[in-house]
């Protein structure tokens, strides 16, 4: 509360009129949770491994270039994407609104670029793969990185 009451008001009542009078359901607020469980969980597994923190993305130990590289692999159930995108990678693009809202509008365009697109950094993918991701999935993710 003592962080709280140092906000603005106006940053008061959004808070209050979002999250206590409109309370989001009990599933999103678990998924959000299993969401950064998850993730704090990944980055420590590749930090055990031996990836590093930096900033240029074309290093082979750049951690978030792997975990990337490794998350784009599993959406499309580890097969290459010249080979095209598999069904159940569709599946999990379409669980995000703004896929589907620049699918409606680009088509095969916003496919290759939810993917392909080199201008958005890798730290927006991973976010947008594991938001992609059902927790059972998030779960398997894991289970596959423990048995490397």
């Amino acid at each position: 509360m003592e962080i709280y009451n140092k906000l603005p008001d106006d940053i008061k009542d959004i808070i209050l009129n979002k999250y206590l009078i409109y309370p989001q359901k009990k599933e999103l607020l678990n998924d959000i949770e299993n969401f950064k469980k998850y993730k704090d969980g990944i980055y420590k597994i590749y930090e055990h491994l031996g990836y590093e923190y930096n900033n240029d993305y074309t290093n082979d130990f750049n951690i978030y270039a792997v975990i990337d590289n490794d998350l784009m692999a599993f959406w499309n159930d580890d097969m290459a994407y010249i080979y095209g995108i598999t069904d159940k990678n569709y599946a999990k693009m379409f669980r995000l609104l703004a896929f589907k809202i620049k699918n409606d509008s680009y088509g095969s365009k916003a496919q290759h670029n939810f993917h392909m697109n080199i201008n958005i950094s890798s730290k927006t993918k991973i976010n947008r793969y594991l938001a992609g991701l059902t927790m059972e999935e998030r779960a398997k993710f894991v289970s596959i990185l423990k048995d490397k």
